[in-house]
């Protein structure tokens, strides 16, 4: 393994003598691999495992390389291109040859390095460090399709966002309300930033008045990161914290909250290294700064005037872009830029105007040199909507904005979030002259089990109808036998206890017939929590008279599956076995199915268990069933044991996506 870079990428030094190589968190890095000059046979495939991946190797092959990545066939030559996110880590690489089998591994310590000093990170909006922005988002209503939480989705290029977004708060323990529980979400600004002063992306959280149930109206947190895929930390780890923005952080002196707040980035040029935040109350703006993560105040906890005490500015002669002062109307977002000064966004949801102030600066009215003399805000402003006529941006709808340079062009874009329906949108700027327009990406999911059985409806009683939690909730899990019961469990609160005779649930009452889950011939993932007290069927995606794909807890101990690749009627299997159950203990298995590659892939409790290559899966599908196979048109194999929480999504998780399953 060398590093030899092709063209447009860097080589990533590779250490001697035991050097770290530490090239900067978000360096694009190629390696040349080629094979062992003593093999006699060429690699039909590589397996590259990096920390953005946390160790679970992505596969490189002639037919599908994958990004940035290249395969001869007939030499076994590749290149690979990765992207430093990870504080600490090894690239380790293995070959496989065509009869599958696994060369050692070839290693190379690449560590990355934070920024130098505190300020915007690199890539604005990047949490995890493979240099691209990534967006953090939060419900706005408890009934939203995007339920309480904060909830991540890894970027791409262009804006793309990942297939599941990952709740932050249930997988990294964010947050802790004033009765010792779980905090509540909904109705939370979530504004990205240095907050902690590292530079790396943080999180401002802030609940405005009007969040309801009330959390901490008036008050929030900062998360902190550490710019790598853990994307931020709770105050219980020892690399980044958690600080409380109390009640009344950013009131006036009558006690009024803000109905929102922007990251403003160096506006006051106080040089702290935390990001200044512009604060909309009482249809007026006011800036502040801090010392530390966290330190703002606009004097009314003194009893004061507001910023009486100079900790703050009141921007008064700053109209809204409509010429009134209905600041309060008004969604805004801001874009920090390398100078201190920043790009925002105004929205103003009823009239569906929408501007962009480019290069906002604040003015030092009475020219003393004082900071908090700032009264106005100086700027430059494409209208992008003008809220009359045909011209009008989103009008009407409820959505949450968030700012990031998508192209690297230096414009801000903008990710347009529906938390109602768990979806965003990739706004692309462009200015032309005297011109801006944001060119519309589509639409994309961000919450995508495509179903979801948590299968704790009830305690106890038969289990003959189990919802579907999904974003398609039509798929209702039945059966009137006696054999599938709920029981109550201390770690999901409620699960199905299969009987091992002759109790199952599926999609519908009768079979063969519709009612498909997944579709074997396309990408997909399964996943499952299992407590088998015995051998027998965890669950099948069900053909016409066997089933198409299929999970089970195998005699020998051991998790088999595999994918149907005969015709219609008959049951020829690629399958594998891997891993091992234990009775009584509850595992995480997931399978993951790509269609392009034909990688049948066995994760068990995060961890890549065993790969199986599938060539012609077939397409016919049936009911999808919990606990039993089919085997000529009838059901069998029989699971005995607790099975919770099923999901399935319509493409194919990476390692890290299963890994972050809850």
């Amino acid at each position: 393994m060398s590093a030899d870079p092709p063209a447009g990428t860097q080589a990533c030094p590779v250490p001697a003598g035991g050097t770290e190589a530490t090239p900067a968190l978000g360096a694009v890095c190629s390696f040349t691999l080629s094979p062992n000059p003593a093999d006699t046979s060429v690699p039909t495939e590589y397996e590259v495992s990096y920390p953005f991946n946390e160790g679970y190797p992505e596969y490189v092959t002639a037919a599908d390389p994958g990004n940035g990545n290249s395969f001869d066939a007939a030499t076994g030559v590749a290149t690979i291109t990765i992207v430093v996110n990870g504080s600490f880590g090894s690239l380790t690489v293995n070959a496989v040859d065509a009869g599958n089998q696994v060369s050692p591994s070839t290693q190379e310590y690449i560590a990355g390095r934070g920024p130098v000093s505190a300020g915007t990170s690199t890539t604005f909006g990047d949490y995890d460090g493979d240099g691209l922005p990534d967006l953090v988002a939060a419900p706005l209503e408890s009934s939203d399709a995007l339920a309480n939480g904060l909830w991540f989705a890894k970027g791409g290029p262009g804006g793309t966002l990942s297939a599941n977004a990952e709740n932050l708060s249930v997988n990294d323990n964010l947050g802790t309300s004033a009765g010792g529980g779980p905090v509540g979400f909904t109705g939370a600004e979530v504004v990205p930033g240095d907050w902690c002063g590292t530079g790396d992306t943080s999180l401002l959280v802030y609940y405005p008045p009007s969040v309801a149930p009330t959390e901490n109206a008036g008050g929030g947190y900062v998360f902190c990161g550490d710019g790598d895929s853990d994307v931020v930390r709770n105050v219980a780890d020892l690399d980044a914290g958690e600080v409380n923005l109390d009640n009344g952080t950013f009131s006036d002196a009558n006690g009024v909250n803000p109905t929102e707040l922007v990251d403003a980035g160096n506006l006051a040029q106080t040089g702290s290294g935390i990001p200044d935040v512009i604060a909309v109350i009482d249809d007026e703006l006011v800036l502040t700064a801090a010392g530390e993560p966290g330190g703002y105040s606009t004097d009314g906890s003194f009893g004061g005037a507001i910023c009486a005490y100079g900790d703050c500015a009141v921007l008064s002669d700053t109209p809204s872009p409509d010429g009134t002062f209905d600041w309060d109307a008004w969604k805004a977002v801001g874009y920090p830029l390398s100078d201190g000064g920043i790009d925002m966004y105004l929205w103003n949801p009823a009239t569906g105007e929408l501007v962009l102030w480019t290069d906002v600066t604040a003015n030092d009215a009475a020219n003393d040199g004082v900071w908090s003399n700032y009264t106005t805000l100086a700027y430059t402003q494409y209208v992008i909507a003008s809220g009359t006529g045909t011209s009008t941006w989103n009008q009407g709808a409820s959505l949450e904005l968030q700012t990031a340079d998508f192209n690297g062009d230096g414009i801000p874009d903008l990710w347009a979030v529906d938390p109602a329906t768990a979806t965003a949108v990739a706004y692309t700027a462009k200015i032309t002259g005297s011109t801006a327009e944001l060119v519309c990406g589509a639409t994309q999911s961000l919450v995508t089990p495509a179903h979801e059985w948590e299968l704790n409806d009830l305690a106890s009683g038969s289990a003959n109808q189990a919802l579907d939690s999904g974003s398609d909730t039509a798929y209702t899990l039945r059966n009137d036998d006696a054999g599938a019961t709920w029981t109550p469990d201390s770690t999901f609160g409620a699960a199905v206890r299969f009987d091992g005779a002759t109790g199952y649930l599926e999609t519908n009452s009768g079979q063969p017939s519709s009612g498909a889950a997944v579709t074997a011939g396309s990408s997909f993932t399964i996943g499952a929590w299992v407590n088998p007290s015995g051998p027998g069927t965890v669950l099948a995606q069900e053909g016409t008279d066997d089933s198409s794909a299929f999970l089970s807890a195998a005699d020998d101990g051991t998790w088999r599956f595999g994918i149907n690749t005969a015709a219609t009627t008959a049951a020829t299997y690629a399958e594998g076995d891997a891993g091992s159950w234990t009775a009584g203990v509850w595992t995480h298995v997931v399978l993951t199915y790509d269609a392009s590659t034909g990688h049948l892939v066995l994760y068990v409790n995060g961890a890549r268990a065993d790969t199986v290559d599938v060539s012609g899966a077939t397409t016919v599908d049936g009911p999808f069933v919990l606990g039993a196979d089919q085997d000529g048109g009838a059901l069998g194999s029989y699971f005995p044991g607790e099975i919770a929480r099923v999901v399935t999504f319509n493409t194919t998780l990476t390692g890290h996506e299963v890994k972050r399953l809850p």
